[in-house]
């Protein structure tokens, strides 16, 4: 892949079928608690890193700073920010849906 975000969502995938076919089974027994707790370990990096890489950009865009309203008591200026905020989410909302949905 040559998105890196779809690269963790693949290797997260792949870490999780191992480890759930292997839980519990004779596979797993003779692989030992080690090998299964390593699997169990990478599914959950590969599912933060995808989680930051894709929609962690996206939803910056709504933290603190992008919905901060000034003291200023003038509604229309903070009409137009909370617009324009909204207006990029979208657009970056979007193109992530847009890119990942491929």
């Amino acid at each position: 892949y040559t998105d890196t975000a779809l690269s963790n969502l693949f290797l997260m995938n792949n870490h999780q079928y191992i480890y759930t076919r292997s839980n519990g089974s004779e596979l797993g027994t003779l692989l030992g608690e080690d090998w299964l707790a390593y699997h169990k370990r990478q599914t959950e990096q590969y599912i933060l890193e995808y989680q930051k890489q894709s929609w962690g950009s996206v939803l910056q865009i709504l933290n603190k700073e992008g919905l901060r309203i000034s003291a200023s008591r003038n509604r229309r200026k903070i009409r137009e920010r909370l617009r324009k905020t909204m207006e990029t989410f979208e657009a970056a909302f979007e193109e992530m849906y847009h890119r990942q949905s491929r």
